[in-house]
């Protein structure tokens, strides 16, 4: 998406998998299950991403991270799906010009 001189790119990181009824709160599982189903483990898929943003001055890549946060809500942080970094063959999909 361009904005002026800006161009904006949003790049995956891969995936997080947080249990269904801490994200949903008190929405009924039958109710959110119809659009994000869980696994075995009530866990359901959140995107991770980033934002690259393309200026004639150079780059910036945004990216706040999955913080410390998760392993003070009880939440296991090593809750991925698969244990590759994505960012990098992201940058290589936009086929951005500048290093």
């Amino acid at each position: 998406m361009k904005f002026g001189e800006f161009e904006f790119h949003a790049l995956s990181d891969g995936t997080l998998a947080l249990d269904g009824g801490q994200m949903f709160g008190v929405v009924p599982k039958p109710l959110w299950e119809k659009r994000i189903p869980a696994d075995a483990r009530n866990r359901i898929p959140l995107g991770l991403r980033c934002l690259l943003v393309e200026h004639p001055d150079g780059l910036v890549l945004i990216d706040t991270g999955v913080g410390n946060v998760l392993t003070f809500t009880g939440i296991n942080p090593s809750n991925t799906f698969g244990t590759e970094f994505f960012v990098v063959p992201s940058l290589s999909a936009i086929n951005s010009s500048r290093n």
